[in-house]
């Protein structure tokens, strides 16, 4: 729960704001979250709903965001509860996927968007790298593949079928296609 308690230490010192951790692995409507916030913005209490994360990319964002939407209490039976994703970092894609569905993103590049009236808190960092999370894109071995996927965008491809088509390897194709489903730049179904 580190992270929680670096989005408590960034709120603290911003103008006429009270934060503090109320209780680590609340339930809200049979749902565990790794921590409830209770903030103060003025006079307007808030109620942070954390979700703590490793890493954020737009597929977990949209994966946490129709968990949310499943189960959780409808906004509007409590105009002051809302939720938060907090993790070591945020993607550009993730932070646009929140914030268009009203959720707030801390990350520990220090970003911290809150999209909640009366509470607005906007510090925007660029999203921190994950170690060892470095992908060339464009590399030769990769090239081959995105042009068969960019020549025929119609098609439905197994990493067997991109493999003989492009003579790469399957453990090549394996990670771009990972990391293109991460990214949100693909859409992926079955295995």
């Amino acid at each position: 729960h580190d992270v929680s308690s670096d989005l408590v230490d960034l709120l603290r010192p911003l103008p006429q704001v009270e934060a503090k951790v109320q209780r680590l692995e609340p339930q809200l409507s049979g749902q565990r979250y790794d921590a409830l916030l209770e903030a103060r913005f003025g006079s307007l209490p808030i109620e942070l709903w954390v979700e703590e994360k490793t890493a954020v990319y737009p597929r977990d964002a949209r994966e946490q965001l129709d968990r949310w939407q499943r189960s959780a209490v409808p906004p509007e039976a409590d105009p002051n509860r809302h939720f938060l994703v907090a993790a070591h970092t945020v993607s550009p894609g993730a932070r646009q996927l929140l914030v268009d569905e009203g959720v707030g993103y801390f990350d520990q590049s220090g970003s911290l968007c809150l999209p909640f009236t009366g509470a607005y808190t906007l510090i925007d960092k660029p999203a921190a790298r994950t170690p060892g999370r470095d992908f060339e894109l464009f590399s030769e071995a990769r090239m081959p593949v995105l042009q068969a996927m960019l020549l025929n965008p119609e098609l439905a491809y197994t990493v067997h079928d991109l493999a003989s088509r492009t003579g790469s390897s399957g453990a090549t194709v394996s990670k771009l296609m990972s990391h293109l489903e991460r990214e949100d730049w693909v859409a992926v179904e079955g295995n």
